[in-house]
């Protein structure tokens, strides 16, 4: 009898969602990053892409 698979959820979504929330950012487009990090935060479970929607809020006051 062999061992059980063993399956880990690993979320690579939020990692390329904070790089194009990042890229957005760098060219200045920040309008774009605040609606794009709030459409994802409404589509994604995890709770540092609502930190990012949340701070992106504050700073930019929109």
């Amino acid at each position: 009898m062999g061992m059980p698979a063993i399956h880990i959820k690993t979320d690579h979504g939020t990692g390329r969602i904070e790089k194009r929330v990042k890229d957005y950012l760098i060219d200045g487009k920040v309008s774009d990053a605040v609606r794009f990090a709030d459409k994802a935060a409404s589509m994604v479970k995890s709770g540092r892409v609502r930190k990012i929607a949340y701070r992106l809020h504050e700073k930019s006051g929109k």
